[in-house]
């Protein structure tokens, strides 16, 4: 399981960045956790060892390559998406583009 993180400035990381390694080290997930929990973040506007917007890095390839994975397949893959509008908005279209569904509380999608 990846944890994808876009923000503008490393200063905005330290939230997932905490909330990810408190999962990793809880009493009852890290178990759950170990060797499946990948965080990776990347930023918009500074200097930063992954660059780019999410969706940027999704078309180009580069989120894939940097994780060491085969990409999104709609088959085994969910996707859940949260953020400002105009970044969900353009996530989800990239998702629906790729033939992922968006599900809600009574039926499930994979984005």
């Amino acid at each position: 399981m990846y944890v994808v993180h876009g923000c503008r400035l490393a200063a905005e990381l330290a939230y997932a960045t905490k909330t990810t390694v408190e999962v990793r080290d809880h009493e009852f997930l890290a178990e759950f956790a170990a060797g499946k929990l990948e965080y990776y973040a990347t930023l918009t506007r500074e200097p930063y060892h992954h660059q780019g917007r999410i969706t940027d890095l999704i078309r180009s390839g580069h989120l894939f390559d940097d994780l060491d994975t085969y990409g999104l397949d709609v088959a085994s893959d969910r996707v859940m998406i949260c953020g400002s509008p105009d970044m969900t908005f353009d996530l989800r279209q990239l998702l629906v583009s790729r033939g992922f569904a968006e599900g809600n509380m009574t039926t499930p999608g994979n984005s």
